[in-house]
Parts: structure tokens; sequence; C-alpha cells
């Protein structure tokens, strides 16, 4: 929806028929570092259609703003930013982000076997090589813990909290810190 706001957004950028496809990721590169806190991207050119056929060479992009900004505005941003002109404007698709992890994860197809496999050493971004690496190795990653799988992490790591969120990660470790300290307390008497 043109007037959602986020801080964070996935983005699909189609090439331009006359803009070099170098040219683009640097102009992309230039705007996400001004303006971003976190950003990452990839140039999909070996995704298929159905029939078999290559789609157009395009971007994926995720990335977290500092501040939340409007759908809408965000795409007069990078149209800007791209050199896009009006006609061009539709080559560029912006929606929020809701996992930012799974975001990551689609720019390499990580989660999705049948479709092309990209690098990992292909993604732009500046994150820290470290982070990028555990978040692809990971086991496919699920939007939502349910309480028995709470309780067995809280109680594998003996009820400390360092080790509970190392283990989680920082996504699950603010969704769900309440009722880790609950459980923690239910458990152990205490927060540890």
């Amino acid at each position: 929806m043109l007037s959602s706001q986020s801080k964070r957004f996935n983005v699909i950028i189609t090439f331009s028929y006359n803009q070099k496809k170098e040219k683009i990721k640097e102009m992309l590169r230039s705007y996400l570092t001004a303006v971003c806190s976190e950003y990452s991207f990839i140039e999909h050119n070996k995704d298929e259609l159905a029939s078999g056929v290559l789609k157009t060479d395009h971007i994926h992009a995720v990335y977290v703003k500092g501040s939340r900004t409007r759908v809408i505005t965000e795409i007069n941003y990078l149209q800007k930013a791209l050199g896009y002109t009006d006609s061009e404007r539709g080559l560029i698709s912006v929606d929020t982000c809701g996992s930012y992890e799974r975001s990551l994860r689609y720019l390499i197809h990580k989660d999705d076997p049948m479709k092309h496999q990209y690098d990992v050493g292909e993604i732009i971004t500046n994150l820290d090589g470290k982070l990028i690496s555990e978040i692809m190795t990971a086991e496919c990653i699920r939007d939502e813990l349910n309480i028995d799988e709470l309780i067995k992490i809280v109680l594998t790591c003996n009820g400390l909290r360092s080790a509970i969120y190392s283990t989680i990660g920082l996504k699950y470790s603010v969704r769900y810190g309440k009722i880790i300290d609950n459980l923690i307390k239910e458990y152990y008497g205490k927060t540890r």
C-alpha cells in the first residue's frame, strides 16, 4: 500500500534499457549509504519465468532507514536518486519489510531451492560479513516461536538471558523478551 509507512523496505529495481547496470548499482549504493543504517542488495540476472525464459535483470534490496517513510515517498526518493524518468517509474517496486532476516535470505533465494541460488559474495552490503554468514547459514527462518520452543530454549540455556538471546537472535529477543523474563522467573525464581 502506497500510504504505508516503515523504516524497513524491500525494493525491486528493474534495469532501465537506457542505463548501465553498474551505474545504477553505484547510484543505489550512494543513496543507501547516505540515508540507511543498514542495507543489502544484489543483482538478479539468472531468474527464470515458469516457462524457462530469463526474467529481465533486476536488483533486490532490503534496507533500514533512520526514520519512518511512506512507500510512495520512498519510490519518489529512489526515482530521483537513480535518475529514472516518470515513464521509468514503474520499474521501481517498494514494499514495507516484515521479516528483515527473511528478506536478506531472499537476496540469494536461500529458502527457495527451486530458484537460482546466488552466492552470498554477490551481495553489496554495509552489514558485517559474519552477521550475513550467520543469517544465510541458519536453518529456514520462521516468523514465530511457540511457547514450548521458548521453554526448551530457556531450560537448555539454564535461564541465562545472554545465552538465550544468543540462541534465538536479536529479532526474537525483542519480540519475546517479556515472555522469556517470565519463564526465567517461573523456572529459576529470578531473572538471571
